[in-house]
């Protein structure tokens, strides 16, 4: 993780290793090359990797949407030099399209890289509570903040809607949905299949957790496929999965 001298890191610190115990099919010993997979048409999945306390290597999953002349990438890659080579990856396809950066929580995981986005001259952005948090722990700077609940980005052709449901992994998680494709980044709120608890709980309100997931659900009935902050992607059943660990 990037500074683990500021506060709040070592139990951030620790919570990852509790999320490394819950994917235990996820985490391996050497780092796995960083990927950047196209999951549907102008939507991209990326998976960078850092290493935990036990010395294994664990997986963070973001997105980029491309419309006709803008693209939004959701969350960063994890350290700064795997968001320095996403953007060697997206630059041929973006082309001339200017980027906008959406942050989902305040986590290292979600924004290790704003530096590098930053002066590449993307404008970030975050519900006002990410901001807020982003700000007390020192994780970066975010340029504007959104008003809660929602806001749509309009990126030419097609529409991505950022929506905070409520606290749960943290007090500022937040979603992103592509009307088009019917895909739903869900962050770190969202469990994968492989998930047996709720991982990192440094920063959750455990008892908020379900209901929040629940008003993603039925905010999005028609969601396909479902992108976890880590491990592997799934459907809607993941919603239920996940409200069945925070109860």
């Amino acid at each position: 993780m990037r500074d683990l001298t500021r506060r709040g890191a070592i139990s951030c610190c620790l919570g990852c290793f509790a999320s490394a115990l819950a994917f235990r099919a996820e985490a391996v010993a050497t780092r796995p090359a960083f990927d950047f997979s196209e999951v549907a048409p102008g939507v991209w999945r990326h998976t960078s990797w850092n290493t935990l306390p036990n010395g294994t290597y664990f997986p963070s999953n973001g997105m980029v949407v491309v419309g006709r002349k803008r693209a939004l990438m959701v969350d960063t890659a994890w350290t700064p030099d795997q968001t320095e080579l996403l953007l060697g990856l997206l630059s041929p396809i973006v082309a001339t399209r200017p980027i906008d950066l959406f942050i989902t929580h305040f986590h290292d995981d979600r924004m290790g890289g704003i530096g590098v986005t930053a002066a590449r001259g993307i404008v970030s952005y975050a519900f006002e509570r990410t901001v807020h948090e982003a700000a007390r722990v020192n994780a970066g700077n975010i340029e504007r903040a959104l008003a809660p609940v929602a806001r749509v980005f309009d990126l030419g052709g097609r529409a991505v809607e950022v929506f905070y449901p409520g606290e749960a992994h943290t007090v500022d998680n937040a979603v992103a949905y592509d009307r088009r494709t019917k895909i739903l980044f869900g962050g770190c709120m969202i469990r994968a299949a492989a998930a047996t608890d709720l991982g990192n709980t440094a920063d959750a309100v455990i008892g908020a957790w379900g209901t929040s997931v629940a008003r993603v659900a039925a905010r999005y009935p028609g969601a396909g496929v479902v992108i976890p902050g880590h491990g592997k992607a799934g459907g809607p059943a993941l919603f239920a999965h996940t409200i069945a660990l925070a109860a």
